[in-house]
């Protein structure tokens, strides 16, 4: 009932038979085991993991010190990153600051440090649904701005729907941020200086205000300080840090505050300092241009006595940065002052000039009156 098999078929096997027993096969050789390299973490669901509580971050320090300072995802975000643009636990940012202070100063590949991802993490409302309610954003801020050990912060404004980008308004549309936030070491672009405006004509938060505002102040910029000047009813003193000033857009500033000091009577001072134009090429050769530049200054400010009058004070008298060094002051003896003036007693039509110098963090100055010339 078999198959059967041809002579060819039987004659292969028979010699495939002979052959095998003619000789024995060799010894078989050690193999040496095969090394799998395991799958590459997902590096984004490792830093999101390690996050989560404390103990897990500082497992992950322990262990991964290297990935500390080393971006994933497409956006460039660090351990850190991550941390602060959802911040469950403030002790993970703590832990992770402290063991890399560096990371704080890292921008993702939009720009953006870990303090920009915090401040948009938090909502208006001071809360957000990226905020665990153990996190409080005041004490969230304050510990990142108090590890922040640049000069200047720039809070950058933008959303775009491709990127992580913060949007101004999440950035400054709250009073935890303001409240927080020194804004005298704040650098704010058009957008976001807009965007702080609007919000301070509904929040009383503070009655002195500097901002920095390192770019040229057109129309619309203009109005919006305009309208937080006449609107807010808290704010006494605001002092107005400029980079510089187109000669077209100067004229615009100086009316704008002169209409808010006489239609808001809560104003008492407002300053302007900004650096003309065509004197920038003279600042750019010094090295440290935020200790040594000079500024112009445009002062308004109400008086106490008699009929609360408005005694102007116009700065137009400039002291020179060149190689041959500063020009010297006329009275050496006077008092320094720090962002003080000099004003003239009188509140005559005389206009008050004043010739200013500033040194790092200390301003000197001496004061003339038109009668003295």
């Amino acid at each position: 009932g078999g198959f059967p098999l041809s002579l060819s078929t039987c004659s292969h096997f028979v010699h495939f038979t002979s052959m095998s027993t003619a000789a024995a096969p060799p010894a078989p050789q050690p193999v040496a085991p095969q090394v799998v390299e395991p799958p590459a973490p997902d590096e984004d669901f490792d830093y999101h993991a390690c996050l989560v509580t404390p103990e897990m971050a500082r497992t992950f320090v322990r262990d991964h010190p290297d990935r500390l300072m080393k971006r994933c995802s497409n956006f460039g975000f660090t351990p850190l990153h991550y941390a602060c643009d959802e911040p469950k636990d403030l002790e993970v940012i703590k832990i992770l600051v402290e063991a890399c202070p560096a990371a704080l100063h890292e921008l993702t590949y939009f720009g953006y440090s870990p303090l920009d991802l915090a401040m948009a993490s938090i909502g208006e409302d001071g809360r957000s649904e990226k905020i665990d309610s153990t996190v409080d954003p005041a004490e969230l801020l304050a510990f990142i701005l108090s590890k922040y050990t640049g000069e200047k912060l720039c809070v950058k404004p933008g959303y775009t729907k491709c990127s992580l980008e913060p949007d101004t308004t999440a950035v400054l549309g709250q009073s935890p941020t303001i409240k927080v936030l020194d804004l005298s070491r704040v650098c704010l672009t058009k957008e976001g200086f807009i965007a702080f405006l609007n919000v301070m004509e509904t929040n009383e938060v503070m009655e002195d205000l500097t901002l920095n505002f390192f770019e040229d102040v057109d129309e619309q910029a203009c109005n919006a300080m305009r309208s937080m000047l006449i609107r807010n009813t808290v704010l006494e003193s605001l002092t107005l840090r400029v980079r510089f000033f187109r000669k077209e857009t100067l004229q615009l500033v100086q009316s704008m505050l002169d209409e808010a000091m006489e239609m808001n009577e809560t104003l008492c001072c407002l300053s302007l300092n900004y650096v003309p134009q065509a004197q920038l090429a003279l600042f750019s050769q010094e090295k440290h241009i935020e200790d040594r530049e000079a500024y112009y200054y445009y002062r308004r400010e109400r008086r106490n006595e008699g009929e609360g009058i408005i005694s102007r004070v116009k700065i137009d008298q400039y002291i020179e940065v060149n190689k041959a060094g500063r020009k010297k002051l006329r009275n050496p003896n006077l008092s320094k002052l720090d962002l003080s003036f000099i004003l003239s007693g009188s509140n005559n039509a005389n206009t008050t000039y004043v010739m200013l110098q500033m040194v790092p963090h200390v301003l000197s100055a001496i004061s003339e009156t038109d009668s003295d010339k």
